[in-house]
């Protein structure tokens, strides 16, 4: 897993305390939506919408380029995020809360 331009993390452990450090908390309210936008063999990108919070306070697009195995299971993830005018990292979680609707 991996963002452009940042070492990839490898193993649940890594990327798990990368989700972790990302969160407000565990019952973090979000909606995601999806649809697919290219699929060749095992790879396919996606277009993802996240929405934070309820009502949303934070918002922002990416698109996931997934690679599947032979098993359907992924060997590897590539996001590039898109978040205009907000912050991305679990720091700035209050700013969650004062930026209001995007």
């Amino acid at each position: 897993m991996s963002a452009p331009f940042e070492p990839p993390l490898r193993g649940r452990a890594d990327i798990a305390a990368f989700w972790e450090a990302e969160r407000a908390s565990p019952d973090e309210v979000f909606s995601l939506t999806w649809e697919p936008v290219a699929v060749d063999g095992g790879v396919a990108v996606a277009r993802v919408e996240v929405g934070y919070g309820d009502p949303v306070t934070l918002r922002f697009r990416d698109l996931w380029i997934v690679t599947l195995g032979e098993d359907g299971r992924c060997t590897a993830f590539e996001e590039w995020p898109f978040f205009p005018g907000q912050a991305r990292t679990g720091e700035a979680a209050g700013a969650r809360d004062a930026s209001g609707p995007h």
